[in-house]
């Protein structure tokens, strides 16, 4: 690549005034004039996702299958491909493991509605991914939970799938046009697959739209870096997703309630919901409610009640389910957690939470539990102890399908840790030490995105809030001025001033 082509390619993706598609456009048009991309057929059999594809979360098994059931009952369209666009797997092994590792945790979540990995795959999709690996799962013979998909063992059949639409039957055999992108253009520019994910998925109707949780994962990403609040909206709204007009609140929790750096919250909803069906629309009244929630206490801004909240919704069943939106718990509900006679049931419950948080990510990082069991296991006790403290366990997912209502926290407690045994196949014991992620005793001020620890520590809210010593105060119903000389986890010490002649 030239230098001069290198600069302006760099000049378009540091301009964050230009929208995704415009630069996109811009870029593998620039691309395929040098010779540097090309264009080709690409066989279904070469394709996995791109691991920032949809903002690093990648695709939803039943999503793949919805969209294939779209395309069946609309009949296949070659046009509504055109642009599809693909980045070459790495030659570098170390490289190429992770990329590839991306792919085989999507297929371990996806139980079975996925085709494996078979050492064919060549090119990693960063558009037309749900269509593309639902064609792969056709191929597989996948079973699918959609009912005109099924044939009679409940899996999937090309000559059922496909019947007499020759257009589809060619899309999952031969394949269709792609752009391809080499290796070493990701290299020179390693952001390039999240600008072209974010241009084509807003682009191609034929794909689902950004849900809220990859929206939200695209913000974090940003924020993560460096970035403030107003950035991380501005680049999310230039792909125009279907939550722009709520995308300040959404923003509100990435900034708030999402585990400071690793934003584990927003993966581990993400995929909790996909074990659970298609994604769901948490919507803007819901989200409004969870986020400016006020609890009666400053000790904790509680984020995995708020996690637990929208955890709970993305489990709700078809009949909760009201234009779209998930409606298993509502607005009202969220009044009702943040009244002072459900204090000592809130409290509990993100103290319980943050137990067993702390509990599986040291199983997952110790290799005792894969990620995906892990995010079940929470995602499980975070909405047993919403519908528990709530009193609405028989309109849930869990006693439709067991007819399990948990009478205390301690029976949940109890049942979590016997899925996790089970789960864990006896390698969990009971960690002795206090958690690695216990608050900081000096939490930065400013962290961005605010980590559990910090915000569950009373010092680092306060100094949210402008609490900061060495700060003169004046009571409300007094004329004294008071230094703040030190904030502790119990409360404030203050010496009254005087500033002149009394």
């Amino acid at each position: 690549m030239s230098s001069e082509l290198h600069d302006r390619i760099q000049t378009l993706l540091d301009n964050k005034k230009v929208g995704v598609l415009t630069n996109w456009n811009q870029i593998w048009g620039w691309l395929l004039q040098a010779k540097i991309a090309h264009n080709r057929v690409v066989t279904v059999s070469e394709l996995v996702v791109h691991p920032l594809d949809r903002n690093g979360l990648g695709v939803n098994a039943y999503n793949v299958h919805s969209t294939l059931d779209k395309v069946r009952t609309m009949g296949a369209d070659t046009e509504k491909l055109k642009q599809s666009a693909a980045f070459e797997i790495s030659s570098d092994v170390v490289k190429r493991d992770e990329q590839l590792a991306f792919m085989q945790r999507l297929l371990d979540a996806a139980g079975g509605m996925l085709a494996p990995l078979s050492g064919d795959e060549r090119l990693m999709t960063v558009a037309s991914g749900h269509f593309s690996q639902g064609c792969r799962a056709v191929k597989a013979g996948c079973r699918t939970p959609e009912s005109n998909l099924k044939d009679a063992a409940g899996n999937l059949n090309e000559i059922h799938v496909c019947g007499s639409d020759a257009e589809l039957t060619k899309l999952i055999n031969v394949g269709w046009n792609f752009v391809i992108i080499p290796e070493f253009v990701e290299s020179l520019f390693p952001m390039l697959p999240d600008v072209a994910q974010a241009a084509l998925n807003a682009e191609h109707t034929a794909f689902s739209m950004a849900s809220e949780l990859q929206v939200m994962a695209g913000m974090h990403q940003i924020m993560q870096k460096g970035g403030t609040e107003d950035d991380a909206i501005a680049a999310a709204k230039t792909a125009i997703p279907p939550c722009n007009d709520y995308i300040h609140i959404l923003a509100d929790f990435v900034s708030k309630y999402t585990d400071g750096d690793s934003g584990r919250i927003i993966s581990y909803l993400d995929a909790f919901g996909k074990d659970f069906g298609s994604n769901k629309k948490i919507g803007e009244v819901f989200f409004t409610a969870v986020v400016q929630a006020q609890f009666p206490t400053n000790t904790t801004t509680f984020p995995l009640v708020r996690s637990a909240l929208v955890a709970t919704n993305l489990v709700s069943p078809k009949g909760k389910i009201s234009n779209g939106i998930a409606e298993l718990l509502r607005k009202t509900d969220v009044a009702n957690l943040s009244s002072k006679k459900q204090l000592a049931n809130v409290v509990a419950t993100e103290n319980l939470l943050r137990e067993v948080w702390a509990v599986l990510e040291e199983v997952r990082k110790d290799g005792k539990l894969i990620e995906t069991m892990c995010n079940v296991l929470f995602g499980k006790i975070s909405a047993r102890t919403m519908l528990f403290i709530l009193g609405k366990q028989k309109d849930g997912h869990e006693y439709s399908q067991t007819g399990a209502v948990y009478e205390t926290f301690t029976h949940i407690k109890e049942v979590f840790l016997q899925e996790l045994q089970h789960a864990s196949k006896g390698r969990f014991t009971a960690p002795t030490t206090e958690p690695a992620d216990s608050p900081a005793d000096k939490p930065s001020a400013s962290e961005r995105p605010v980590g559990l620890a910090s915000a569950s520590d009373p010092k680092f809210i306060a100094r949210q809030a402008g609490w900061k010593p060495n700060t003169l105060f004046v009571k409300r119903d007094g004329d004294a001025v008071n230094e703040l000389q030190e904030l502790t986890n119990v409360g404030a010490h203050f010496k009254e001033q005087i500033l002149g002649p009394t």
